[in-house]
């Protein structure tokens, strides 16, 4: 009998967005290895097929983003979203849980137009997430945890020209965060980082 046939790997197409602003001309780009593009592609293939299998339905088709490794660009009729899936080596400038950081497991606390929590993500981490209504009354959802050396970070947010709210609620970004393949991947991304540290600056919504 002939082997059935060996289904292709689904390639997701990348996406590049216009700068709003011009370039710094004085900022040159580091070159990257060919082998380590090729690392942080697969990664960043591997991530989009995880988002895609794992996310509702409702999130739209996906692609990656040309600027930033931990982005990833969802449209659908209702709208378009950032997903951002971040695994970055820890450092004193990462942002902070703030309000958040020293609340009880499962106590929301409003900050503005945010809520924020405390939440388990495993038997040995602990989380924070955030709920965030924009001033076009679009809402943001996330979830952010230390990982071995690393700040993980998982976002679905309105994004572009034609923004829609996060149709995923944050109890759900966390039950998404919690599957053992993107737990698997977040702990690739620790042993071996495929962005830089955050030195400074405000929180990953930016």
């Amino acid at each position: 009998m002939a082997a059935a046939p060996t289904a292709s790997p689904r390639v997701f197409p990348t996406t590049t967005v216009v700068p709003t602003a011009s370039p710094d001309a004085s900022q040159s780009v580091p070159v990257v290895p060919e082998a380590e593009r090729q690392r942080i592609e697969d990664f960043r293939q591997r991530s989009a097929n995880v988002l895609h299998d794992l996310l509702p339905a409702e999130i739209g088709s996906i692609s990656l983003l040309s600027d930033q490794v931990s982005d990833y660009l969802a449209q659908s009729p209702q709208g378009d979203l950032l997903l951002r899936l971040s695994v970055r080596p820890h450092s004193d400038g990462a942002p902070s849980d703030g309000l958040c950081e020293n609340t009880p497991i499962g106590q929301e606390v409003q900050v503005k137009t945010s809520t924020c929590k405390r939440v388990q993500v495993t038997d040995t981490i602990t989380g924070t997430t955030w709920r965030s209504v924009d001033s076009d009354g679009l809402t943001s959802t996330s979830v952010s945890f230390r990982l071995g050396n690393s700040d993980a970070y998982v976002g679905i947010m309105p994004y572009g020209q034609h923004r829609s709210s996060s149709p995923v609620p944050v109890d759900q970004v966390v039950a998404f965060a919690q599957q053992p393949r993107v737990m698997a991947l977040l702990g690739e991304g620790d042993q071996h980082p495929v962005e830089e540290a955050q030195l400074s600056g405000p929180a990953y919504e930016g």
